[in-house]
């Protein structure tokens, strides 16, 4: 499962604690995609949301799974046992 709320690189850093805070898909889609989704006034479309969000992780695709990649790389290392 990839899910652009848990994302890093599109989270943002807090004013308080420096902890990463999700953002909000509107914003990504409209900042990152050039798309203007959940719009005021207008019904809110799933379908929408899932293409915006598909969008977004096509543009780091690589990058993100070079990143999972590592961390599963790196848990597997810590659950085997020497021989």
């Amino acid at each position: 499962v990839r899910d652009t709320a848990r994302y890093g690189p599109y989270m943002r850093a807090r004013t308080v604690g420096g902890r990463l805070q999700s953002r909000k898909l509107k914003d990504l889609a409209e900042e990152m995609l050039g798309l203007k989704i959940q719009q005021v006034g207008k019904s809110h479309s799933s379908i929408d949301d899932a293409g915006a969000a598909m969008e977004l992780y096509k543009v780091v695709r690589e990058d993100w799974e070079k990143e999972l990649a590592f961390k599963l790389g790196k848990k597997a290392g810590k659950s085997r046992k020497p021989v």
